[in-house]
């Protein structure tokens, strides 16, 4: 598949054959867990020509971690920020490690990426508000404190893969509820339960799309009664608490 620039990509994309081109990043901070991404880039040109940038594409693959909307920033590029456009796109169906991608695009003022040489570019990235977004589960990440080969940025040229792999296909583990009986009596007239959510996946799920089913058999002819008791949900306690009969 040589679609390269849409989410269908698949593995089988590879670069281009006398491709001379090439990605190194760097970490431009030292704070991985904080609330921003800050990967600086080069591009490296090891041919004989020029390459113009206005044909080029740059790819940083992330995970955002929280449902908010992405930031971007060029903090300074070596052709001017101005130069350059910055897109935080979502990644539909999410890939391994990678539900956004920060896509960078060159206008003709950019200039070339010249013979032999290299250009830069040093950009942030972060959530409306700032919250966390921690940098291990992304996967373009590297911790590297000077410039290295990196072949988890992708490099496109007209269109075609010309470095780097895209990440694989995610699968799916799915959601655990754990649960755990308070109330040890086979005869209490009060039975309580304690359930946890766990989400193993890197992407984020709403609780709003969950619905979680406590199955029972009601004993008695009096009416039933339920309560939260405690909860770690934003907001306290849930109203959502609703008891229906199957018989």
């Amino acid at each position: 598949n040589s679609d390269c620039l849409s989410n269908s990509c698949s593995t089988t994309c590879q670069p281009a054959m006398g491709n001379t081109l090439k990605i190194q990043a760097r970490q431009g901070d030292t704070n991985y867990t904080d609330n921003q991404i800050v990967p600086w880039i080069k591009i490296v040109n090891t041919g004989g020509s020029p390459v113009a940038l206005s044909n080029l594409k740059v790819r940083y693959w992330y995970t955002a971690d929280h449902s908010v909307a992405q930031e971007t920033f060029c903090d300074w590029a070596s052709f001017g920020c101005g130069n350059m456009t910055r897109a935080a796109v979502p990644v539909s169906p999410v890939k391994d490690k990678a539900d956004y991608y920060v896509e960078l695009t060159f206008a003709a003022g950019a200039g070339s990426v010249p013979v032999g040489g290299e250009v830069e570019i040093q950009t942030r990235v972060n959530g409306t508000g700032y919250p966390s977004m921690p940098e291990a589960n992304d996967y373009s990440f590297t911790n590297a404190n000077v410039y290295a080969d990196r072949t988890k940025i992708t490099l496109y040229n007209a269109g075609a893969l010309v470095w780097g792999t895209e990440p694989p296909a995610y699968t799916n583990q799915g959601l655990y509820l754990q649960y755990w009986a308070t109330t040890n009596s086979a005869t209490t007239t009060d039975p309580r339960s304690q359930w946890r959510l766990y989400n193993p996946d890197p992407i984020a799920i709403p609780l709003s799309e969950i619905t979680i089913r406590y199955w029972f058999t009601y004993d008695g002819a009096a009416g039933l009664q339920d309560d939260t008791g405690y909860t770690d949900l934003v907001g306290g306690y849930s109203a959502d608490r609703v008891i229906t009969s199957y018989v």
